[in-house]
């Protein structure tokens, strides 16, 4: 499977994640988090990871704006490399 890949697979699974935890709280300010071999959806960044990027993923876009919204942080993240 080549980098590109994984990176769309990884964007689609983060989505998904991130619309449950969204529905669960529109609240709540959700971001992308990463650290080599490792990528999570939270408010925080967990022990060991660190912030992807700084813009949030919007509560009112739908799965699919996510998706290419997180698409996009993934290309500029070393989250691959571990």
């Amino acid at each position: 499977m080549t980098a590109a890949q994984n990176t769309h697979q990884d964007a689609a699974e983060l989505a998904r994640q991130w619309f449950e935890r969204q529905c669960q709280d529109p609240a709540v300010a959700l971001h992308v988090y990463h650290a080599p071999g490792q990528l999570e959806i939270g408010t925080q960044a967990p022990p060991g990871m660190e912030l992807a990027d700084g813009r949030r993923i919007m509560p009112h876009w739908s799965e699919q704006e996510a998706r290419s919204h997180i698409q996009m942080i993934l290309r500029y993240t070393p989250y691959l490399t571990a």
